[in-house]
Order: C-alpha cells, then structure tokens, then sequence
C-alpha cells in the first residue's frame, strides 16, 4: 500500500430519520420511524376522525404478511376501532407524515380490517401515512355541562375497552377523565360537581384495575391511595389495594384491608378467597423466616475453636 496515496470520499447528508419510542408504557414495545416530515405540526386529539393510509405490513425479515391487504382506514380515535399500534401510533403523527411503525406486541397488530386477524409475527412493521384528522374541541375550552357529558362518554368508551381486554386503550380513557377534573371542580354547579366527582372517582377506580391487569401493581396501589384519601371507606378501593398487596408480598396490610371489606360486606366472596390467599402466604413467609432463624442458629458453637489471641507479625521483607 503506498502511504502517500491520499483519497478523498464527497459525502452528502440527504435525510435525517427521525426515531422514537411511541409506546405508552416507553417500553420500546411501539417505535415510529419517520420517512417523510410534514409541512403542519399539530397532532390530532383523542375523538378526532382520522385518514390513515397503511401501504404495507411485514416482519422482521421484510417478508409480507400472509393475508395482509393495503387499506384506507377511517376511524375516531381513542375509541378502539383499529389495532393497538395504530391506534397509539396515530396519536404522535401529523398531518401528512409518512412513517414505518414497528411493533414488538403481536397482540397488538391484530387488524381484521387489513387482513390480519391471525397475526402470529413476533415482529411487526406497518407503512403508513396519516392522510388527515378532523380537528376536535380541546377539553380545556369546553364548558362544564360539555366536560362532564365529555366524561362520562369516555368513561364509557374505556368500559367497552377493558370488556374486550384491551387494557392500555381503557387506561388511557380513564386517565383522560381523571386529568380533565384535575384537583378541583368547586367552581361547578352543585349537579355537576357531583357528577364530576363519581365520574372521577369511578375512573379512578378503573385505572386502578387496568394498571392491576398490566402487572403495576405499585402503580395500582397509589391509585388507591388517592380515591381513599378522600373516601377512606371506599369498599371497591379497599378491595384493589388488597390485591395489589397480594401480588407485592404485603400480606398484612392485605388482610387488614380485606378485614374492612368484609365488615362492610360479610358475604363478599372474593374478598374471603383473598383473604384465604394473604393467609395462606402470611403463613408461607413466616415459615421461611422460622426456618432461616434455625439455620442461622443451629450454625452457632460449631466449627473449630479458635486458639487465644497471638500477636499477628508480618515479615514484609519476604513479599514479592
């Protein structure tokens, strides 16, 4: 090789693609790579009708999949008419961006509507482009008689969502009606801010159930904490927080929150078959921790007697 050569390689940046994590639980399960940057920036809202061109569906090796057929979509977001992933996805898109979702959640990409009903790919990536959205009120500028009948239809929507086991999309329903409430509604009229206030509550409740379903029981547990700061007897909120307990291991603070459903309602027989559970686990640990207390105890007085104490000496001089 001739050291004085020199070679001089003109490169040329054409695009930049712009990747992100568009899952709800940032999880990487739902990435969006986009292939085309619209003119507008405004994403549409929860409710909006929505034009979404999907091109093309294939896996992980780029092979198409089997059954799969190109399709307008017109939907109204938020109430689950299409998959999960575009469902999710069509939330962080603009008007005219074209993009390539991938998605990790088989689940997730089941869409009769394309064809892909029996979806079994471990790995799923859709061509699409958000064609265009109708722009819908913001909650924010909506009266307070428009908020709560707003609410209560989400409520609705989210309880259609979790009967069919789509967890995530009814969480998200929940999770709206609980924020548009906020802290306060003292300002309503007196009708309305009962309604808010069991429109809130119930959907706090059902947050607390659909983030059980997803295996947040933390996250569970928090939320019942908040609906019985205001209702300490809440027996539903009582009752969720015991389970969420069951699955952390808190089998005490389990069984005193069964023990208050089951003063408000003797005959609740989940509430005593999840009391028979903490027990049942209570006892468990307790064995555990009897048996390690032995063990740790049989150990003691055995092994070799150590000799009286002898001053140590060191010869560093022999050290290497």
């Amino acid at each position: 090789v001739n050291s004085e050569l020199s070679v001089t390689i003109d490169l040329e940046l054409t695009q930049i693609y712009d990747i992100r994590d568009v899952s709800l639980q940032k999880d990487r399960s739902l990435v969006k790579k986009q292939l085309k940057e619209p003119d507008v920036f405004e994403r549409p809202k929860d409710t909006a009708k929505v034009t979404l061109n999907v091109e093309a569906a294939v896996d992980g090796s780029g092979a198409q999949l089997p059954g799969f057929s190109a399709k307008q979509l017109h939907f109204t977001l938020g109430n689950g008419e299409v998959c999960d992933a575009l469902e999710i996805a069509t939330l962080e898109m603009k008007k005219g961006e074209r993009a390539v979702l991938t998605c990790r959640q088989m689940e997730q990409c089941k869409e009769v509507q394309l064809g892909l009903e029996s979806c079994s790919a471990l790995e799923v990536k859709f061509t699409v482009e958000l064609e265009g959205f109708e722009k819908v009120r913001d909650y924010v500028r909506m009266s307070e008689d428009e908020k709560v009948e707003f609410a209560a239809g989400r409520k609705d929507v989210g309880a259609k969502l979790f009967k069919s086991g789509r967890f995530l999309l009814a969480l998200e329903r929940y999770k709206k009606v609980v924020d548009m409430f906020g802290l306060s509604f003292d300002h309503y009229k007196e009708d309305n801010k009962a309604k808010a206030h069991e429109l809130k509550k119930a959907c706090s409740l059902n947050k607390a159930i659909c983030l059980f379903k997803l295996g947040e029981f933390k996250e569970s547990k928090a939320t019942c904490n908040a609906v019985l700061k205001e209702d300490p007897s809440n027996v539903k909120a009582l009752f969720r927080r015991a389970q969420a307990d069951l699955k952390l291991k808190n089998f005490a603070d389990c069984l005193a929150d069964v023990k208050k459903v089951l003063e408000s309602d003797p005959q609740n027989r989940e509430a005593r078959a999840l009391a028979k559970e903490a027990a049942a686990g209570q006892k468990e640990d307790e064995k555990k921790s009897r048996n390690l207390f032995g063990s740790m105890c049989d150990g003691l007085g055995k092994g070799p007697i150590p000799e009286p104490y002898k001053a140590r000496h060191f010869d560093f001089e022999d050290e290497d």
